[in-house]
């Protein structure tokens, strides 16, 4: 009976201790966060891309799904969650151009978690303004005219 509780104490603890590591995975999304709203090229061809920086997390690969306002899902290139602190890019299988204006989502499934970030995306044409600058100079022109005297003596002086 001793043993049995014994047994029962260790497992209890071990599932507790494990479920205290499992908590310590964080995945901070970089470019595209929780809730934010973003406006993308949509004249680009370049493929949508993402970064995440993981800590904490198991030695282990995951492949990130990207969820357009439809429900529809793109695959994106794997992450390596194992490497802690350094920002990882996942490319996903649509381009800038077929991105539409609405509600996405990206969701990436660990072995301990499951991660998603909401986000709005506004596809249209990037506008570019163009600035030019011209240096305006002022230039301060101070002159004083030269004053001249003459001191008229008693013969220059009309009677």
């Amino acid at each position: 009976m001793l043993r049995s509780m014994k047994l029962a104490w260790s497992t209890l603890g071990f599932l507790l201790a494990a479920s205290v590591a499992q908590g310590q995975c964080n995945a901070t999304g970089i470019d595209y966060t929780d809730g934010g709203q973003y406006v993308i090229d949509a004249g680009s061809t370049k493929n949508f891309s993402f970064a995440t920086i993981f800590s904490g997390c198991d030695a282990y690969s995951t492949i990130p799904i990207l969820y357009d306002p439809d429900g529809e899902a793109h695959a994106c290139s794997d992450l390596n969650m194992a490497v802690s602190g350094i920002q990882q890019i996942s490319f996903c299988d649509l381009t800038f151009s077929q991105i539409t204006t609405g509600n996405w989502s990206i969701t990436i499934i660990g072995s301990n978690f499951t991660l998603e970030r909401d986000f709005y995306l506004v596809a249209g044409p990037v506008e570019t303004v163009t600035y030019t600058v011209t240096p305006t100079v002022i230039v301060g022109y101070t002159t004083t005219p030269i004053a001249s005297s003459k001191i008229l003596g008693a013969e220059n002086v009309a009677r």
